[in-house]
């Protein structure tokens, strides 16, 4: 982390991370290698606005199939000359289109002194300068074009006409320098609006125009892209010509969409077909010398009398240089926070490159082989493959297959009964509650038998309360509100924990993570599932932070003088939900206690600084837990009617940002579920699936098979 706070990414990270991204969604891989080159390149030249800022984007046209996943396809020369050709892409991914572009170009530069390619059916090509340096490192000077879609207001015009169509010049010079012109017509890239919005900064003057024609500065009121030059008084016809031109030689002259016929930004409905036009000159053709004078044109540049001392002059391709030895520096890119932020969290659940695939149902099989092996009831040993299934399908891997050895060591010890004849008993009850004893079981089999009772209590009653003692851990909450929405029922689920939140205005550890579930139906197969800790974070989520030498967020955890930390290595303990007390901090040690008075002090199990740590293996940690169903039937009619408007209203409303949608609790698990069923199974990493072997080679069951992602 750079002192900015800035992430560092290696360059091969990145690249794939791009990859597996790509891959994961069915793209060509030599198609998302090219594509990954491109990003690499962007970012680490200081165009952030066309590298990992775009991934999302370039993921979301192979999804909804606007962008061709390129698998058998490839562009084709629909003409030709020896020094001309015209291009169909094929409407696979831009930067596989562009380089097979330029390459062309080049190679007919090489034979006649000049190659001129003509794209249609194309997309997104990225930066344009990329291009150009593909050419000029075989000595030739390389300029590339794209149309894009509607973003430039024309001069005296309010509505978007031309894209920000870029012009890249790129030229070899001496001693390995070179010149490297790569510019939107527009007085900024879209792009760069974007991060101004995701940093909360506003736009400097001639950037934009709001809804109503005026220039403005603010980037959320952005209504349109004013071209090079800004206004009319200041020149700006100048850059709506060069906007028009670079479109004659793309959409034009190509055949593709043009101006104000290719689709909205970012429309993933339509078909971009996209015009662009590249060329490759040989020097060589030229007169002799080229690179000499090339050299000297620069360096007078570069040495004339700067205004400002501290601001030396440059040409174009300077600062791109100065980035990239920075990130040579520094090992890495340097990204905003805010950067890693949008992209890795959203894109990083559906990288399945050097995964393991593996169908659920063996997965589920797997862990039963494991349990019977130890002599585990059958039964509980299906209900916590049940949990632990579910848990990976709906992404949450904290607490699936990677938990298989540690609930293998608890049984082996004797920690957790094998269940041989003992299931959970009754202990007292009346028509809507239960006080259940689940004789130190497995957790999920007790947490089953609890919501099943407490739905049985909820169709007599309208409602069910079943509190627990003598339980374990039980797998993630969110799996028993499933149970009660497969009957139609709302379900909650909770449980206490060993301590690891420190109570606000504490420097000690007395409460667990003690998460709260609540699950409840909506029409045509919709819910509503909140499955949350009352810890800022989880534990799991500190460790991942050190382990990767990145500071901790602020409001996370505290060191050992009660003190809050960024640092993972001086961790003592974790936050509650808010954080400090001054940022609502006390709300969250509320609810853990709250969950705490539902689970241990109701039950009679143990709670607060008396509960174990179920991970070492070394005895019964009598753990509390609390199972509520409810029937919407003894309420008021129109439950799901009324559950389904409020979760479109939730989803419906404008989100901040435009590419980040609204969600309602449940809908990141309902998206990774449908990712695991389009792979064919739950995509696990090298390790999971290593560790599991090793236990399953120790135990002497077969291991699991999969196929690499």
């Amino acid at each position: 982390m750079t002192s900015n706070g800035e992430s560092i990414v290696p360059e091969k990270d990145l690249h794939s991370f791009v990859v597996r991204s790509m891959e994961a969604v069915g793209t060509n891989s030599e198609h998302a290698s090219v594509l990954a080159d491109l990003i690499v390149a962007a970012d680490t030249r200081g165009h952030y606005s066309h590298g990992l800022n775009r991934l999302d984007m370039y993921v979301n046209s192979i999804e909804t199939n606007t962008t061709s996943h390129g698998k058998g396809i490839e562009p084709q020369i629909l003409k030709e000359t020896v020094a001309t050709a015209l291009v169909e892409g094929n409407n696979i991914l831009g930067p596989a289109v562009g380089k097979f572009a330029i390459d062309v170009a080049i190679q007919k530069a090489k034979t006649a002194g000049i190659g001129l390619v003509t794209v249609k059916g194309s997309n997104h090509f990225g930066i344009a300068g990329w291009y150009g340096m593909r050419a000029m490192e075989q000595g030739l000077i390389g300029m590339a074009f794209t149309n894009t879609s509607p973003l430039l207001v024309p001069t005296r015009a309010k509505k978007v006409t031309l894209g920000t169509n870029p012009i890249c010049l790129a030229a070899p010079a001496k001693n390995d320098d070179n010149f490297v012109l790569d510019m939107a017509t527009t007085s900024v890239a879209l792009g760069k609006i974007e991060l101004q919005e995701r940093k909360g900064e506003s736009m400097p003057n001639g950037w934009a125009i709001d809804k109503e024609g005026k220039e403005t500065n603010d980037p959320s009121a952005y209504a349109g892209l004013l071209p090079l030059g800004g206004s009319q008084e200041s020149s700006g016809y100048k850059g709506y010509g060069l906007a028009m031109m670079v479109e004659i030689l793309c959409g034009i002259l190509s055949g593709a969409k043009f101006g104000p016929n290719i689709r909205t930004w970012k429309d993933f409905e339509k078909v971009a077909n996209l015009g662009q036009c590249f060329i490759a000159i040989d020097p060589n053709a030229f007169a002799e010398g080229f690179t000499d004078r090339m050299s000297e044109l620069m360096d007078f540049c570069r040495h004339l009398e700067p205004a400002e001392s501290e601001h030396p002059v440059m040409v174009a391709g300077d600062p791109e240089r100065v980035h990239v030895d920075l990130c040579k520096k520094l090992g890495g890119i340097p990204y905003h926070q805010n950067q890693i932020t949008f992209a890795f969290p959203t894109l990083r659940p559906m990288a399945t490159a050097d995964k393991y695939i593996v169908p659920e149902e063996d997965v589920h099989s797997f862990i039963i082989r494991c349990l019977e092996a130890i002599g585990t009831n059958s039964e509980h040993a299906r209900a916590l493959a049940d949990a632990l299934t579910c848990a990976d399908t709906r992404g949450i891997y904290s607490h699936g297959l990677s938990r298989i050895g540690l609930y293998v060591k608890c049984l082996q010890n004797k920690a957790i009964s094998d269940g041989q004849g003992v299931e959970p008993t009754i202990v007292k009850e009346n028509v809507s509650t239960a006080l259940v004893d689940g004789n130190n079981i497995l957790g999920p089999a007790i947490g089953k038998f609890a919501m099943k009772l407490a739905m049985e209590k909820a169709k007599n009653s309208g409602i069910g309360l079943v509190s627990v003692r003598g339980s374990s851990h039980f797998g993630i909450a969110g799996w028993y509100g499933l149970q009660a929405i497969q009957n139609g029922m709302i379900g909650m689920a909770f449980t206490n924990t060993y301590p690891m939140l420190v109570s606000t205005r504490s420097k000690e550890m007395v409460l667990g993570t003690n998460p709260i579930s609540l699950g409840a139906p909506a029409n045509n197969g919709d819910n509503f599932v909140l499955d949350m800790a009352t810890t800022a974070t989880a534990l799991g989520k500190v460790e991942l932070k050190g382990k990767q030498g990145q500071q901790l967020p602020g409001g996370w955890a505290i060191d050992k003088d009660g003190k809050e930390t960024r640092d993972p290595k001086a961790f003592q303990g974790l936050l509650p939900l808010g954080g400090s007390e001054e940022s609502g901090g006390y709300k969250g040690y509320g609810l853990s206690m709250m969950v705490e008075v539902l689970c241990g002090i109701l039950s009679g199990s143990a709670f607060g600084l008396n509960t174990g740590n179920w991970k070492k293996g070394e005895g019964a940690v009598n753990y509390g837990q609390c199972f509520i169903a409810i029937d919407p039937s003894s309420f008021a009619d129109g439950f799901t009617d009324r559950m389904t408007e409020l979760i479109d209203q939730c989803r419906g409303i404008e989100s901040m940002d435009p590419d980040s949608p609204v969600l309602i609790p449940g809908d990141p698990e309902r998206r990774n579920s449908k990712h695991c069923k389009k792979l064919g199974g739950v995509p696990y990493t090298p390790e999971t699936f290593t560790n599991a072997n090793d236990i399953a080679k120790r135990l002497g069951v077969e291991p699991l098979k999969a196929k690499t992602g």
